[in-house]
């Protein structure tokens, strides 16, 4: 299945979670000299435990998706860094089944743009964000541990593959 990335923004993200950019129109909270800060964007989940913070860098790869995995009890933060990033995600469906995938049809992909962060509601279907132009770091943030303890995995059916459209 072909999917086209589009552009990210709060709307069209909204069923699978939130996002952080640079506010446009949102005065800051606080300003010092050569320093603008605004507080609590968008708040993190309460997970009484503590936050893992993951960095990775991205080659760039193959525009092809075969699998997926999920997180049931945290959210996961992916800020891009040093260059824009796609994203691919599936809706939390199945909760009670943490294997199961929803329909392919279901699945989107968006290109976050250097800077940008996006937060995956817990449950939300995604695996590595592809590299949009060369060689990119990114900051991960969720729940410590979650790698080794939630985690919920499967394989695309072999004829159901996504092939990114970036």
């Amino acid at each position: 299945m072909k999917l086209k990335a589009q552009p990210l923004n709060a709307k069209a993200f909204a069923p699978f979670g939130e996002v952080v950019s640079l506010p446009r129109q949102k005065k800051p909270s606080g300003s010092l000299e050569g320093l603008d800060f605004w507080a609590d964007l968008v708040p993190l989940q309460d997970i009484g435990a503590s936050y893992g913070v993951g960095y990775a860098t991205l080659e760039k790869r193959p525009w092809v998706q075969t699998c997926a995995e999920r997180h049931m009890q945290t959210q996961e933060l992916l800020h891009a860094i040093g260059g824009d990033m796609v994203v691919v995600v599936g809706p939390p469906d199945y909760p009670g089944e943490p294997n199961r995938l929803p329909g392919m049809e279901k699945f989107r992909a968006f290109r976050v743009p250097a800077g940008d962060t996006v937060i995956m509601k817990s449950g939300v279907w995604h695996w590595a964000p592809f590299a949009a132009g060369g060689p990119m770091r990114l900051l991960v943030i969720y729940k410590a541990d979650t790698g080794k303890t939630d985690v919920g995995y499967a394989d695309f059916p072999p004829d159901e593959v996504l092939e990114i459209e970036p």
